[in-house]
């Protein structure tokens, strides 16, 4: 068992985050961000603010693909994954998706009166600049050498004014969750792209139909899928 030799409590939540229970979901790298942050403040230890910082990161990449993926099952996943190597790729392709995320969130509200308990997930609308910015911040402050490196772990301003960065971010990502019923999600798309529903999104994202000629559609295109 690994121990820091001080509150037992913090040396379960250690040996929980060195376990091997990761899940592939967005809220497990912010659930992990904030038992990092705390053990770090806990044990005043300065260099553990660094992981918690880049498991904030890496959850804001996987609840950002989630995002897109909804909205837009073109994009694939190697193209994310390129985009994501470049920080002005990534915001680039996130700003030209924002729109088609705001529409698309209006569009599965419609779609899930239909069938809200087999067809969709909760769906929580995520304020995507404000992610922008928090990840941008997170990446300057923490995962690129500073004005002056030799002195971050050894600054008790830098250790400070990094707690305040990740509590503020980890709290309003943390909070998103839990006034929204929990869910980072999203839908999953494998209703949308069926033949029949996606042409109806096309043209509510496009602006080609208005929300009742939109709900009128979707009836068709669902009772024509459930028709023998």
């Amino acid at each position: 068992m690994k121990t820091l030799g001080r509150d037992p409590v913090i040396d379960w939540i250690v040996n929980s985050l060195v376990s091997d229970n990761y899940i592939y979901e967005p809220i497990w790298h912010f659930d992990t961000a904030k038992n990092w942050l705390k053990v770090a403040k806990e044990t005043k230890t300065k260099y553990l603010l660094l992981y918690s910082a880049i498991q904030l990161r890496y959850g804001i990449e996987l609840l950002w693909y989630r995002l897109l993926f909804a909205s837009n099952p073109i994009i694939s996943s190697q193209e994310y994954a390129d985009a994501t190597s470049e920080a002005t790729k990534l915001y680039k392709l996130i700003k030209s998706q924002s729109p088609n995320y705001e529409t698309f969130i209006k569009f599965i509200q419609i779609l899930s009166s239909f069938d809200p308990m087999k067809n969709q997930a909760p769906v929580a609308w995520w304020d995507l600049p404000r992610l922008s910015r928090i990840h941008g911040e997170i990446s300057t402050g923490f995962l690129h050498l500073q004005e002056n490196p030799h002195l971050c772990f050894s600054s008790d301003d830098w250790f400070f004014n990094r707690i305040a960065l990740l509590e503020d971010s980890l709290g309003f990502i943390l909070n998103t969750y839990k006034d929204q019923g929990g869910a980072s999600v999203l839908y999953y798309p494998d209703l949308l792209k069926q033949s029949g529903i996606y042409e109806v999104w096309e043209q509510f994202r496009d602006n080609k139909i208005n929300s009742e000629t939109c709900k009128l559609l979707l009836t068709g295109a669902l009772s024509d899928k459930t028709t023998p």
